[in-house]
């Protein structure tokens, strides 16, 4: 009866040993399935591959995490609104999608990128492409990867679609907004010297008129050499003037539409 006994203990554990075994076999084979021995990381923009690939890493020097750690890790990244993945054959590819960029909000001595669902980024180290409007001297307070609520900066998002909305070249041409700490605004274009004092409100309609003005074959405004400023404040009319050289002296005005 013992020696029965050790027998059929002896054959369970051969079948325990032979189930572990088998598992230790499926289990190494599946690992070695999902291994990844390259990684490429497409559609990077904002930033170079390598920039994002060391965050998804983390602390990983040797080898790399999971493909799920991997693209956890950068749908978390301020950057990224969303990534997809693929995997075949130990060769992994990460295709990301980057948060739309309209502008760079300078306060103080930070930098924001202004995603154009108005929500502020603060702009990391290595950034690339930043050829964007720039928005400067918000009179609010700008809170990291916060919806932006402050209203100058606001309208200055829509001055930008607006822009682009109109003429992608009228747009691209969109160098500055100044904001003066909640005064009238400013804008800059790059094509042209003259500031437009730009004032508040009534986006579309101002736009509009500036595009026409300076797009008329008539206008000699963007090859204009002095120191000019057009004037968008005056209902339907644009005013265009030489600064005053003093606060007491007058500007000299002249109406162009």
């Amino acid at each position: 009866m013992k020696k029965f006994r050790g027998k059929a203990a002896f054959f369970l554990f051969l079948l325990i040993l032979g189930a572990l075994t088998v598992f230790a076999v499926r289990y190494f084979n599946k690992a070695r399935e999902t291994e990844i021995t390259s990684l490429e990381i497409i559609n990077a923009g904002l930033l170079t591959p390598e920039s994002y690939e060391i965050f998804a890493r983390d602390s990983v020097k040797t080898g790399y995490p999971g493909l799920e750690v991997l693209s956890g890790r950068l749908k978390d990244h301020p950057y990224i609104e969303d990534v997809t993945t693929e995997f075949s054959a130990g060769r992994a590819r990460i295709y990301l999608k980057e948060k739309k960029i309209a502008a760079i909000l300078i306060k103080g001595e930070t930098q924001y990128m202004i995603t154009a669902n108005a929500v502020a980024i603060k702009l990391l180290e290595g950034t690339l492409n930043i050829d964007y409007p720039v928005i400067v001297n918000p009179a609010g307070v700008v809170n990291d990867s916060g919806k932006i609520t402050e209203e100058g900066v606001l309208e200055a998002l829509e001055i930008i679609k607006a822009a682009k909305y109109i003429d992608e070249r009228f747009g691209a041409g969109l160098s500055d907004i100044n904001l003066r700490n909640g005064g009238e605004k400013i804008i800059s274009f790059s094509f042209m010297k003259p500031q437009v004092i730009f004032g508040n409100g009534d986006v579309p309609r101002k736009m509009l008129r500036l595009y026409s003005l300076l797009s008329s074959e008539e206008s000699d405004l963007k090859n204009y050499t002095g120191a000019l400023y057009l004037d968008l404040r005056y209902d339907g009319l644009i005013f265009a003037g030489k600064m005053p050289e003093k606060e007491d002296k007058k500007d000299e005005k002249k109406k162009v539409r």
